[in-house]
């Protein structure tokens, strides 16, 4: 989930980017040219551009921070990190590329670095004026992101104060009509301030899907009324819909998708993967997740998912072996002290249906040494004597 998370955050920071006016250089039109490809989720063609735009002008502003926005939707962490500090090496207070690399921190775990970059954005406004409505956009952005540090430092993924002070900065954009922004804003063309509203809405949905309010979450993702472009960040109201048990709609949302991140993305996979499962439809997992584990590039939690869920997929074929072989893979990335109780019970049945009764046995065990009351460890031990 994590990744997922942090994902959601860094195409807005890519979206706030589009809003950039571009000059008639050959380099700015590349860079302008990709950045629509990328807003229209036309990836690989937003990449292109963005190289070519350094090809042209070696250093030209934001294109390293939007292939490191290209390369984190991908799932690749460390290659985002290296386009990122590029970026800040020749812009060190550049607020775009600074909260791109705290999202990437939060979505590598490293907690405190994340915390320190994002809580000098909020300081500052996220480098926008503190009572502009596009500097209390990004702002929010950037507390959202301490939050998001504090959260997964403390192993909390849900709601309480920090959430709410998020909501508490959000609710007074999300709540402003166009109208009255425009008088407050002097003038300020109607595009861009609709704009700073779905940046808001964006940060919202991200919020709601975060706290488990997986309905708020799509309500505030959905596409906005008066406009014709898709609804944004297809992977999180996917996950959303997988969440709210909504099978039938997960699935159709990515059959509806020719290309981009619903395609592309190792945790799209994985919930497509779990939507699949939910319709009882295990012969089709391998082909959707069969090729992530042996990517080493990807983060080790996205590969133990779609690991587990082709131990899922074998077991449905009783190739108890086959899953059993794939759960020890799952085992080994995790290290053995950190494999939950559910992976030591999965071992346990397949172990138990390969004739291995000791083996199960002593890995059901272990896990009711650390938890007396686990009901699942209860009952196959109950089932094993």
């Amino acid at each position: 989930m994590r990744i997922v998370i942090a994902h959601t955050v860094v195409v807005v920071v890519a979206a706030v980017l589009a809003c950039s006016a571009c000059a008639a250089k050959s380099s700015e039109v590349a860079m302008h040219e990709g950045i629509v490809a990328h807003n229209r989720g036309e990836l690989s063609l937003a990449k292109a551009r963005y190289q070519r735009a350094l090809k042209l002008e070696p250093g030209i502003q934001g294109a390293q921070t939007n292939l490191g926005a290209l390369a984190f939707a991908r799932g690749e962490l460390e290659v985002a990190l290296r386009e990122i500090q590029g970026e800040l090496e020749r812009r060190p207070e550049d607020p775009s590329a600074r909260l791109l690399r705290a999202l990437t921190f939060v979505a590598t775990g490293r907690y405190q670095k994340a915390e320190e970059d994002a809580e000098g954005l909020a300081a500052l406004g996220g480098g926008l004026a503190a009572q502009t409505v596009a500097g209390k956009t990004r702002r929010a952005t950037a507390r959202l992101t301490v939050a998001l540090a504090r959260l997964a430092k403390a192993g909390d993924a849900r709601g309480g104060d920090a959430v709410q002070a998020i909501w508490d900065a959000l609710d007074p954009i999300l709540h402003l009509k166009v109208a009255s922004i425009q008088r407050r804003s002097g003038g300020a063309s109607l595009d861009t301030l609709v704009r700073i509203q779905r940046h808001a809405r964006r940060v919202g949905g991200l919020l709601a899907l975060t706290s488990g309010s997986y309905q708020r979450g799509l309500d505030l993702l959905a596409a906005d009324a008066t406009s014709k472009r898709p609804a944004p960040y297809p992977v999180h109201r996917l996950h959303a819909l997988v969440a709210l048990g909504r099978v039938d709609d997960a699935l159709a949302l990515v059959a509806s998708a020719k290309a981009g991140p619903l395609r592309d993305s190792a945790w799209a996979k994985v919930l497509r993967g779990h939507a699949l499962l939910a319709k009882q439809r295990p012969a089709e997992i391998h082909k959707v997740v069969g090729g992530i584990p042996s990517s080493t590039s990807l983060p080790t939690p996205v590969r133990v998912a779609a690991l587990r869920l082709l131990a899922v997929a074998a077991a449905a074929k009783h190739r108890w072996q086959r899953a059993l072989d794939v759960i020890s893979a799952a085992e080994n990335l995790l290290g053995r002290g950190n494999v939950p109780a559910s992976l030591w019970l999965d071992k346990a049945t397949a172990q138990a249906h390969l004739g291995e009764v000791e083996d199960a046995r002593r890995t059901i065990s272990g896990v009711l040494r650390d938890d007396p009351t686990d009901e699942r460890a209860k009952s196959l031990e109950a089932l094993l004597r």
